[in-house]
Order: C-alpha cells, then sequence, then structure tokens
C-alpha cells in the first residue's frame, strides 16, 4: 500500500511515497519550484535529482539528458514522438515471448490511485492512503 501525502508550499504539489531499503520518493510540481523547471518559449526543461545521477530532460518528451556515472543524450523516435510505434512493439514481442505487458491494466490502476490518494491528500491536508 501507498501512502501520499501532498501539501503546497507557493502553490506547489508534493507527492511522497515509501520505496525500498526506507527511501521516500518524492515528487515536488516543477510549477512551484522556479529551480526545477524553467521555460525558455516553450521549452520547459524538468530535473529529476537522484542519489547517484541528475536527469534534465524537456517536458514534451523531446530530448533528456543523463548525467551520472555515465554522460548520456537520449532522444526519441521522431517519427513516433507520441510513442504508439513502441507500445506496438511491446504488444507484440508480449505476445511472441507469452509474456503478461509490462504496462497492464493492473499496473495502470495501480498508478492511478496513487494519482487520486494525492488528489484526497491535497483536500484533506493529511496523508492519505493509496487502495489497493
Amino acid at each position: 500500500m501507498h501512502r501520499c501525502a501532498s501539501v503546497r508550499p507557493r502553490g506547489a504539489l508534493l507527492l511522497e511515497a515509501p520505496a525500498a531499503q526506507g527511501t521516500v520518493k518524492r515528487l515536488n510540481d516543477a510549477k512551484g519550484f522556479g529551480f526545477m523547471q524553467q521555460d525558455d518559449g516553450g521549452l520547459q526543461v524538468s530535473r529529476i535529482y537522484g542519489t547517484h545521477g541528475n536527469i534534465a530532460f524537456d517536458s514534451n518528451g523531446l530530448w533528456a539528458l543523463v548525467l551520472g556515472r555515465r554522460k548520456r543524450l537520449r532522444i526519441p523516435e521522431l517519427l513516433d514522438i507520441m510513442g504508439y510505434r513502441g507500445m506496438l512493439r511491446e504488444f507484440l514481442a508480449s505476445v511472441r515471448e507469452g509474456r503478461e505487458l509490462r504496462m497492464s491494466p493492473a499496473v495502470a490502476g495501480r498508478d492511478m490511485e496513487v494519482v487520486f490518494a494525492a488528489y484526497r491528500s491535497l483536500s484533506s491536508g493529511k496523508f492519505e492512503p493509496a487502495v489497493a
């Protein structure tokens, strides 16, 4: 079960959830934290900070710069910017290999419940569990 907390420092959203080995995942809504996102005339650059490195990415999914043990610039297939070809490849591979899809309805439902718990937390102002 996930527990979510959300508060609005300076009008922003903060989502926290426990993770493995006692660590905590934290998501800050970038609109409330100017150092996390910058708007360069349509290009919105967001950042993820981690223990072993950082990721800077265009919020529209056009590129991602991974900085850590190795540095990499990731650019998606420009002909498949919405990811439909990738989803089709994943579906066909799961059929060929006789395995479950990585993104199943159960996984999508679990992820949406975390989002719903965050919204409930916004309303109540306290930790709200994600219902399994």
